[in-house]
């Protein structure tokens, strides 16, 4: 195993021996991990049985998939094609538990760990060019969407929860 969540995190989510973890090398082009994502969202919708009919799922929650992967990619790898990251999903009756680890260091220091857990904005050190939005909004989607965020500054990962509730709606 790549990861070893909080045993807490596993329990708010009620997890069913369900995860699947992958290691992803690092593009310097963010358009490659797009199928990332949608892997994710087809497991989430999966694992839930959702059949479009009477529920669905709340589209954005590509973006708490999306964002933590590129801003690996940028901030914690620094683009560098010879290091890895590391993702994790857990699947729960209660929601799913989303980890991930870069080979930076960013999310192994206190002040972080204090400041992403109480959802405080920082600046963005991006280098790139956006086609939409502004530097920064990938947290804020975080911070919007998740339930719960934990850092574990120990093993240097960043974990979400995102509850049933969040994730599908009924029509």
């Amino acid at each position: 195993m790549i990861f070893n969540p909080p045993e807490e995190l596993l329990k708010v989510i009620r997890f069913k021996d369900v995860r699947m973890e992958l290691t992803l090398p690092t593009f310097n082009d963010v358009e490659k991990y797009g199928w990332v994502s949608m892997m994710f969202f087809a497991a989430v919708r999966d694992f839930f049985r959702v059949d479009a009919t009477r529920r669905h799922i709340d589209p954005d929650i590509l973006f708490v998939f999306s964002n933590p992967i590129i801003n690996a990619a940028e901030h914690g790898n620094r683009w560098d094609e010879e290091k890895e990251i590391k993702v994790g999903l857990w699947f729960g009756e209660g929601g799913i538990l989303f980890g991930i680890k870069d080979e930076g260091d960013f999310y192994t220091q206190q002040p972080v760990k204090v400041g992403v857990e109480a959802r405080i904005p920082f600046s963005s050190t991006s280098t790139r060019e956006r086609e939409f939005g502004t530097p920064g909004d990938g947290m804020k989607h975080i911070y919007y969407k998740a339930d719960h965020i934990i850092v574990d500054t120990e093993q240097g990962v960043l974990y979400l929860v995102l509850m049933t509730t969040s994730i599908i709606e009924e029509d």
